[in-house]
């Protein structure tokens, strides 16, 4: 079964029946890689949300000096 990033919105920790039971326990903020079926569980119990890595554009320039 594929794996999701998911980031903590609060405290919490369970048991992950996908990836054979292995505890999970995160903090407000913590990025972790769980089974589907538990990301559901915790994004639909509003204790997490799914991880998506930013996108970087290339070429832009932040730089107030230029």
């Amino acid at each position: 079964m594929a794996n999701v990033k998911i980031q903590a919105l609060c405290s919490f920790g369970g048991h992950d029946a996908g990836r054979d039971g292995k505890l999970v326990a995160m903090g407000k903020g913590d990025v972790q890689e769980v089974s589907k079926d538990f990301a559901k569980d915790v994004i639909q119990a509003g204790h997490a949300i799914e991880y998506k890595k930013k996108k970087v554009k290339h070429g832009a320039s932040n730089d107030s000096n230029s």
